[in-house]
């Protein structure tokens, strides 16, 4: 009997562990060759705006088994609003993995890890690269990803992003809208130390929101 080309892995499953379920995952496979799986594990009703944490689980076998899940970023730590969009970047200069997210869509964070995702640096706030976006975009609201990053060849690190002025009522009366929106870039050019806004798409192109980036 042949040996099945694909085989199936359930990483996370809906309605355990405290979580309602799990959306925005991502795959990563780091310099040293472990493969990362990442996801937002939502309480409450599983909503965009509802409790969040940031889970993670590895695999230095190309997939064929999985550490257990660890939490890398928790919502009691950043009250008053969700963690969104967790977004990895390789780096195969230094070997390290880099990370951004979001939370209440009001402030950007980006961590690291040097050892392949199994522990990760204290988040540094790097909401002041989209406050250089104001004078061209007045934002309210703003997000990474979802998605993942990327490394040009370069060395430049690349995440998308996307920016809204809030004045949507997609969600209600008095409660920020996702719309309209205009998609964009933050890079770094020192391996992550410091983070700086690139280009916005051009508005002839309407909520151009959650955008990924390639190299041509």
């Amino acid at each position: 009997m042949s040996t099945p080309l694909l085989h199936s892995t359930d990483l996370f499953t809906a309605r355990t562990a405290g979580y309602w379920n799990y959306r925005i995952p991502g795959l990563t496979v780091t310099p040293g060759g472990v493969v990362l799986a990442h996801t937002e594990a939502r309480q409450g009703q599983g909503g965009d705006g509802d409790p969040i944490d940031i889970l993670l689980r590895r695999s230095a076998d190309g997939g064929r088994s999985w550490e257990r899940a660890r939490c890398v970023v928790d919502h009691t730590d950043y009250p008053g609003g969700p963690i969104n969009n967790f977004v990895c970047i390789p780096d195969r200069d230094t070997r390290q993995v880099h990370a951004l997210f979001c939370t209440d869509y009001a402030r950007a964070f980006h961590l690291t890890s040097e050892e392949d995702g199994l522990t990760w640096s204290a988040p540094v706030g790097i909401t002041q690269a989209f406050e250089a976006f104001r004078r061209e975009y007045d934002w309210h609201v703003l997000a990474v990803g979802p998605g993942h990053g990327i490394q040009l060849d370069c060395g430049r690190l690349l995440a998308p992003v996307w920016l809204s002025t809030g004045a949507g009522t997609e969600f209600g009366s008095g409660k920020r809208g996702h719309c309209p929106n205009r998609a964009g870039v933050v890079f770094s050019d020192d391996h992550g130390r410091t983070w700086q806004r690139g280009d916005l798409i051009r508005d002839t192109f309407p909520n151009t929101n959650e955008t990924e980036a390639v190299q041509l």
